[in-house]
């Protein structure tokens, strides 16, 4: 059984220092479809190599004094270094990191010389022109990013557009997963199968969670309730899982290569429409008014049966010792669901050369791809070495590790900047539903057409050719 151990701070340097994610274990790691396979350059190239000095720079700071110097990934990095000669520095920007790397590269001194791209920021700095357009760089190395293992499939996809490849990524690397967790004591008192068993049998279903969290949910003679069989980390996360999982979706990209609200999709529409209905009519949803953090300690409190959240969760509940043991597994499947797949990725991000070292791509790409090509690792290894958050719960385990590895889907919500067009009205559509200020129905007539003019004015004619 997998123990849980504390989250530690210092792993975002560690997996920084060697861009983290997927393996490069020849026969694949399932986050392409695709093989992992040697690149070849020329003696000359290796030799430009050497006395290079390449700076990453994170968006989020970064504590270099809790650097595990016996880890893996460390070793691995310096060991490349002696053998190459280049070397390697990781920079925390911290707060600010958009209008500083912006205004950084705009001025012709980026703040280094691989930077990382927010999802929702990616349009403006395309648009911008800072980032440099890797298409001759993975040319010269010969790098396929769209069917290499090693590589994300979906970054591949979404950055590559009007024909020139503008991102990457590696594997499952800085991309967050949303699951649903659930306390296994509840679970037990009220006699309920284990939803991973469900899962095995098809039978995981958003009635068969609504079924459990009404089973679930404990209430004073006054109403009050005192224990909530489904609670949320935020208001709109719960809209966002029951789209995807019904196999629907904000955007889609048209038959044009286009982006293109997906609203008045029956499958989009069915899953705004249910959420109303667990909000309102069946009182299944509730959502903590002290925010995102005390919904998820609320959960570790024992006040939930199941808890919709992030990695936080896992976090918090070593953190805090929690004494109820629990399980994680994906939202389960919608109606109108055929692939049987609930999981997406969000929170992506992207790494990009500032366009100032565009000249120079070839090198900075060639190492991030040999740190992470050269990883003699299983994907089992790298996932267990990547992830402190272990889960106790074995099935939950291997379920998260599976979900990672496939990057089935990918929210389009942040990327396609909807959320900030309008007034902002996407992060009103699950509070108006929510509250029961406005149906589904109302809100998509009220928006649906002049969002999609307002996505024409962030992304014009600029067309997804990624595969």
């Amino acid at each position: 059984m997998k123990k849980v151990f504390a989250f530690l701070l210092a792993a975002a340097l560690m997996l920084s220092l060697v861009g983290c994610g997927a393996t490069s274990d020849p026969s694949g790691d399932g986050t392409s479809g695709g093989k992992a396979t040697a690149l070849k350059v020329s003696d000359e190239f290796l030799e430009s190599l050497k006395g290079l000095e390449m700076t990453i720079v994170y968006p989020w700071s970064i504590d270099e004094s809790n650097v595990d110097t016996e880890a893996y990934d460390y070793k691995h990095l310096k060991e490349l270094e002696k053998q190459y000669g280049f070397t390697v520095k990781t920079v925390g920007q911290g707060t600010g990191y958009e209008s500083a790397m912006v205004t950084a590269v705009m001025s012709g001194a980026p703040l280094g010389n691989v930077m990382m791209c927010p999802e929702n920021d990616f349009a403006d700095w395309y648009y911008a022109g800072i980032m440099s357009n890797l298409n001759s760089a993975a040319a010269e190395l010969g790098i396929d990013f769209a069917n290499d293992a090693i590589y994300n499939k979906v970054v591949s996809k979404y950055t590559n557009v009007d024909g020139g490849q503008y991102g990457f990524n590696f594997g499952y690397e800085n991309t967050a997963y949303t699951s649903l967790y659930y306390n296994k004591r509840i679970l037990a008192e009220n006699d309920l199968e284990d939803p991973h068993t469900l899962q095995e049998k098809g039978e995981w279903t958003w009635d068969k969670l609504k079924e459990y969290a009404k089973k679930c949910q404990v209430a004073e003679s006054d109403g009050t309730i005192t224990l909530h069989g489904y609670g949320a980390w935020t208001i709109n996360e719960t809209l966002t899982a029951m789209i995807y999982s019904n196999d629907g979706d904000y955007c889609k990209i048209n038959a044009d290569g286009q982006l293109e609200v997906n609203l008045k999709d029956p499958k989009t529409t069915q899953a705004m429409e249910t959420y109303y209905d667990w909000c309102n009519t069946d009182k299944t949803i509730y959502v903590s008014e002290g925010g995102w953090k005390a919904a998820m300690q609320d959960f570790v409190n024992g006040s939930y049966a199941f808890m919709l959240g992030t990695n936080e969760v896992m976090t918090i509940a070593n953190d805090s010792g929690m004494k109820d043991e629990f399980g994680m597994i994906a939202f389960p499947k919608g109606p109108s669901n055929t692939s049987n797949i609930t999981s997406y990725q969000s929170n992506v991000r992207y790494w990009f050369i500032p366009v100032t070292y565009e000249k120079d791509a070839a090198k900075y790409l060639f190492i991030m791809d040999l740190i992470r090509r050269s990883d003699t690792r299983t994907y089992d290894e790298r996932f267990e070495d990547d992830f402190f958050l272990k889960i106790a719960d074995e099935a939950s385990y291997e379920d998260y590790k599976k979900r990672l590895s496939g990057n089935d889907k990918y929210s389009l919500y942040a990327y396609s900047g909807i959320s900030y067009l309008d007034g902002g009205c996407f992060f009103g559509l699950s509070n108006d539903m929510y509250y029961g200020y406005k149906t589904a129905g109302t809100l998509i007539d009220m928006y649906a057409d002049s969002l999609n003019a307002n996505l024409r004015d962030v992304w014009g004619e600029t067309k997804i050719t990624g595969k």
